[in-house]
């Protein structure tokens, strides 16, 4: 199912406060686990947006062939520049943003913040 973009028709702050909201709520979401490639927790910018939550520390390594439910990826657009040279881009699977994700991120369906912060709520548990 396509849903529309969450931030389409707010102003630019109310985007970024939005984002935080379901940046924080993901963070304290006891279902969720969040992990990344060992390669992206050695670096120290792995502050994403400027916020806390995707800092390293909240982040355990991912194991090849683990399988994961749903990837959190940044948006690519005038809010979120390019934040590395050699980020790969894609949609997001509910939304159609655009996005952008590290090479060495684990393979799985990419989702925005918002939408992601969506599925979590719909689906109820934690």
């Amino acid at each position: 199912m396509i849903y529309a973009d969450p931030l389409a028709g707010l102003t630019r702050a109310a985007r970024l406060r939005r984002e935080r909201e379901d940046a924080e709520f993901i963070k304290s979401h006891a279902g969720i686990v969040r992990t990344a490639s060992a390669a992206s927790l050695k670096r120290d910018s792995n502050t994403w947006t400027g916020l806390d939550t995707f800092a390293a520390e909240h982040f355990q390594p991912y194991q090849s062939g683990e399988s994961v439910d749903f990837i959190i990826c940044a948006r690519m657009d005038l809010d979120h520049p390019l934040y590395f040279p050699d980020n790969l881009f894609a949609d997001c699977a509910d939304c159609s943003c655009n996005l952008q994700y590290r090479p060495d991120a684990p393979p799985g369906e990419r989702l925005c913040v918002c939408c992601a912060a969506r599925r979590v709520r719909e689906a109820g548990d934690g």
